[in-house]
């Protein structure tokens, strides 16, 4: 969030977020930047050490644990 207030303030285009990405746990938010290209900005925000054990994910369960739905015309 820190991040987002200056690209707001500088009138950047929000276009999606802020969320949290399942695979990798990246906190997010998308911009389009002046030719229209989609932008993430993100963050990590999880600290794995040997300590944690593996598991298994679907990658079919979705790309936003939680926040807003992507946008429909969302151009990855």
């Amino acid at each position: 969030m820190a991040g987002r207030e200056p690209l707001l303030a500088s009138g950047a285009q929000h276009y999606w977020g802020v969320g949290r990405h399942i695979l990798g746990g990246q906190i997010f938010d998308y911009w389009k930047d002046p030719l229209g290209f989609t932008i993430e900005h993100w963050t990590d925000s999880d600290l794995l050490t040997a300590s944690v054990p593996p598991q298994s994910h679907s990658i079919f369960e979705g790309i936003n644990q939680w926040g807003p739905n992507p946008p429909a015309d969302l151009d990855f």
